[in-house]
């Protein structure tokens, strides 16, 4: 991906005015009952789960709503609960997040989506679903139709997320469409079914394969475990042609994702992922991603590259999961390989935005003339003590002020260059001083590390952190590294040759 186009994605994430979308669909209550299998059970050849612990998230459209609030949009949820207990956990979990919940209504006479899943080794055993699919009720119908004719305008963009069970009927969809037109509101969609004509008048559409075959009623090829872009391409046309979309982005799995816009070839993006875990939630990860992008005015391929990249994530987890802005920022500047050298006006921000997101914030510094073992070994154990690892670089200024005339061997450019590429490093910024003791007043880090060497008196900055609550963690040295022991070492071999 082209440095300029990531920059773009960037900014959009780190910037603070705060998009408003509005997400419409089916919500559910996700368990997860984590266990150990060591026998199978002596009454029916079964496992048997040794259950450690259990845990509940957000599922259906409430993890659509759940992503885009971690991305950094404001979002209200419209769906339907039952009033039940199951109702009232997974709306005070909606609450917790942070969305919106006054377009959430109650039906007695339904059940609360329940998936339970099963996990054993990080493996899913089985899934049972509790739920009601029947059509909502035509009064909780109406209640929130005028919820959403009266709130519409204030809203940057509609999501539509349809999980087939029983909200998003083709009468009620017709009706939002008609508000979302006259307020010339934009509409993204994660569609269920065979028939799309149910989707007349969207923006985009996101079916997978799947769904695509389904509704397009073309046999699509997967004996070889791909299909041709040519049958997507056709398929693709004829879902056009029945809802009259502007656009389609169709997840193709471990093919990435394809864009398909009216009069245009296709634009094929590679799949980010590196391994994949669980393929649970990743649909709503994409939609939310891509939706925010969209309303945020970007075009159409940037925002299917930003949904891949957060799809990307989420499968590399177990369960039910979510892509946070941190870590996108970070999968995109693992991509320009810098992975963002910080100048001193976006410490400040950067610095807050991590605070904000509760983030444990770990501080080391030094030259790093020459990156060896020694080095490696230091900020990857300072990286174990913390979330984010902030790495204060001498300048190459500084470097000779303390080293002398003859170094850096290795300019300021090239040993940021080299840092970034360190998995274990989050951002690298340079100072101009002799001390950190001015980075160390203003990130405040949560954990100043730096190595054995050194004595805790004779650590910069050891008693500003300590005031504040800090910590200041001294790490052995690797014996036999240094840049000093590379320098002699490699002059005596080619002088003595």
């Amino acid at each position: 991906m082209k440095k300029k186009k990531m920059e773009k994605l960037r900014n959009l994430l780190a910037r603070r005015n705060k998009i408003k979308i509005l997400v419409i669909g089916d919500i559910m209550l996700d368990e997860y009952i984590w266990g150990k299998v060591d026998r199978i059970s002596p009454e029916a050849p079964v496992q048997i789960i040794k259950v450690d612990s259990r845990n509940y998230a957000l599922g259906g459209a409430a993890n659509v709503a759940h992503n885009l609030i971690d991305i950094g949009a404001k979002v209200e949820l419209c769906s339907v609960v039952g009033d039940d207990a199951n109702g009232n956990l997974l709306k005070e979990l909606i609450l917790r997040a942070g969305i919106g919940n006054k377009g959430i209504f109650l039906d007695s006479k339904r059940k609360t989506t329940l998936k339970t899943r099963v996990v054993a080794h990080d493996q899913q055993v089985v899934r049972i679903d509790q739920e009601t699919t029947a059509p909502v009720k035509k009064e909780v119908h109406e209640k929130i139709l005028s919820f959403i004719d009266r709130k519409i305008k204030f809203f940057d963009g509609v999501i539509l997320s349809d999980y087939a069970k029983g909200l998003l009927t083709e009468d009620f969809i017709a009706k939002l469409m008609k508000i979302f037109k006259r307020e010339k509101k934009d509409v993204v969609i994660d569609p269920k079914g065979r028939d799309y004509r149910k989707y007349r008048g969207a923006t985009i559409i996101t079916p997978n394969l799947k769904e695509l075959e389904l509704a397009s009623g073309t046999e699509l090829d997967f004996s070889h475990r791909t299909c041709s872009d040519d049958e997507i391409y056709k398929a693709s046309e004829k879902i056009m042609k029945k809802t009259h979309c502007d656009m389609l982005v169709i997840t193709r799995g471990k093919d990435g994702m394809s864009v398909y816009r009216k009069g245009e070839k296709a634009v094929n993006l590679k799949a980010e992922a590196k391994e994949v875990y669980d393929v649970s939630g990743a649909g709503d990860t994409a939609i939310a991603a891509l939706g925010f992008a969209y309303f945020s005015g970007v075009d159409v391929i940037n925002c299917a590259k930003l949904a891949n990249i957060a799809a990307g994530i989420v499968v590399g987890k177990v369960g039910t999961a979510i892509a946070s802005k941190e870590e996108i920022l970070k999968k995109i500047d693992d991509f320009t390989l810098v992975k963002r050298l910080l100048t001193d006006k976006e410490l400040p921000s950067t610095v807050s935005r991590l605070k904000a997101n509760n983030k444990k914030i770990v501080f080391t510094n030094g030259c790093f003339d020459i990156l060896h073992t020694g080095h490696v070994f230091l900020l990857q154990k300072a990286k174990s003590f913390g979330d984010v690892l902030i790495v204060g670089l001498n300048n190459d200024e500084s470097v000779r002020r303390l080293k002398g005339e003859k170094r850096p061997l290795v300019s300021e450019k090239e040993r940021a260059l080299v840092l970034s590429a360190l998995d274990c490093v989050d951002y690298v910024v340079l100072f101009s001083e002799d001390t950190p003791l001015r980075l160390i007043n203003e990130i405040k880090p949560d954990v100043l590390v730096k190595g054995g060497d050194y004595k805790l008196r004779e650590v910069v900055g050891h008693k500003e952190v300590g005031a504040y609550g800090g910590k200041v963690e001294l790490i052995p040295i690797f014996q036999g590294f240094s840049t000093t022991q590379l320098i002699e070492k490699i002059t005596n071999k080619y002088n003595n040759s």
